[in-house]
């Protein structure tokens, strides 16, 4: 925590102006690359094309606290701790029965063509990337002996009082040009809607190729939290370097110093949680899914509660094992999933979106499992 503490005191200014830098770099003319930065980026195309459709050795064996997934309701990583996917797994028919549904789980699971090219354009970002970053001054900062993994990222850990450490490998960690500095960028593609989310630029100027946003970002996929832990880790300032896929516009995204901390605190206590899961049962009584999204139509609250975006299109954690959920037309008239058994009298003009939030529906164990 005092490392992260430490890098955005920032009494001198000295964490923004390179972040500033950095903008003012990518936007003036840059170099052509070199021989050895199109090899390079030829070879990390080939090494995502083998990892995607191949064989994903660099990833077989993953840790169970990752930086990259802590931010994600905590359901998420307790449903996907190897234990609790072994006893959810021998479970299966009875599950499916009961609940009439159709799912996969993580064993069963076999990637669409669609998603595998979603992962292998994400690896393609990322060395576009570090070429881009190379062609305006800034060079690879040489990981430290040990730290190598096998797909060459830089490996980090942030340790815990009690417990395993939480690991993960930094996109990018480069020097600005004085080679002094090094700077941790996390590289990220998204769609056209979470872009706009994300950044907070809405519906950005056309014209436009780069933006630079100061305290953006949120942890809707974990991204706060994951950059917040690479900070804490390193001692390194970081930033987002955003694609908008739609677009291909891109974007510096600098991160809100009180929400790293707050993600940060929140990811000690989710590690500590997922510690004491030995079972199915700890997982509903341990951790909670996150409260319903409160549904607002021509400026007004409708009653309805819709699935959290980071519960709606998840399969490691299904919404269907955490709410009551229910299917009905949303003002506009498409089929919508909504969380619990509304009632529009329980929605009277002037109740805030979060006392809305609060009527979220809750299954428990027993619910799903008719267990006790």
């Amino acid at each position: 925590m005092l490392k992260l503490m430490n890098n955005f005191t920032d009494t001198g200014g000295k964490v923004v102006a390179l972040y500033k830098g950095l903008y003012s770099a990518l936007t003036n003319t840059l170099r052509v690359p070199t021989a050895s930065e199109v090899e390079s980026f030829g070879h990390q195309l080939a090494n995502s094309l083998y990892r995607q459709y191949v064989n994903d050795s660099a990833n077989a064996v993953r840790p169970t606290l990752r930086a990259s997934s802590l931010g994600k309701p905590a359901v998420h990583n307790a449903i996907g701790l190897p234990h609790i996917q072994k006893e959810l797994f021998t479970r299966l028919d009875e599950l499916k029965k009961s609940l009439g549904l159709r799912f996969v789980l993580n064993k069963e699971q076999e990637f669409s063509e669609r998603t595998l090219l979603t992962f292998h354009a994400g690896d393609w970002y990322e060395a576009w990337a570090s070429v881009f970053l190379a062609r305006a001054g800034y060079v690879p900062v040489p990981i430290p002996t040990g730290k190598v993994s096998l797909d060459n990222q830089w490996i980090v850990e942030y340790p815990l009082a009690n417990g395993p450490a939480i690991t993960g490998h930094l996109d990018l960690v480069v020097f600005a040009p004085d080679y002094q500095t090094p700077l941790i960028v996390e590289v990220k593609t998204m769609s056209d809607s979470y872009w706009r989310s994300f950044t907070w630029l809405g519906y950005s100027n056309a014209t436009e190729d780069i933006f630079f946003v100061e305290a953006g970002g949120d942890d809707d996929r974990g991204y706060m939290t994951q950059l917040a832990l690479y900070i804490a880790s390193t001692g390194f300032p970081g930033a987002w370097l955003c694609l908008n896929k739609a677009t291909f516009q891109m974007a510096i995204v600098v991160p809100d110093k009180d929400s790293l901390y707050e993600a940060l605190r929140r990811a000690e206590r989710v590690a500590l949680a997922l510690g004491n899961i030995k079972c199915l049962k700890d997982v509903y009584t341990l951790v909670k899914a996150p409260p319903g999204i409160p549904e607002v139509h021509k400026h007004a609250l409708t009653g309805k509660l819709l699935l959290p975006p980071s519960m709606k299109y998840e399969t490691v954690a299904p919404p269907f094992l955490f709410y009551d959920i229910q299917t009905a037309k949303n003002g506009y008239g498409k089929p919508t999933q909504y969380v619990g058994f509304f009632d529009l009298e329980e929605f009277p003009d002037g109740l805030s979106l979060t006392e809305a939030a609060e009527h979220t529906d809750y299954l428990t164990y027993g619910d799903v499992f008719n267990d006790d």
